[in-house]
């Protein structure tokens, strides 16, 4: 059986930002939908 270990806040948060912001520069055409930017508000409020 597998064991998982607590991983901190600060590193998953930095993965996140990570793919959010990875996402963000590979995607080629305006953002219209606000909940795009969801992401941000949720992690930093």
């Amino acid at each position: 059986m597998a064991r998982f270990k607590q991983v901190p806040h600060h590193y998953v948060l930095t993965k996140l930002m990570e793919y959010w912001l990875n996402m963000v520069r590979n995607y080629r055409e305006d953002v219209h939908d606000n909940d795009f930017f969801d992401i941000l508000r949720r992690s930093y409020s």
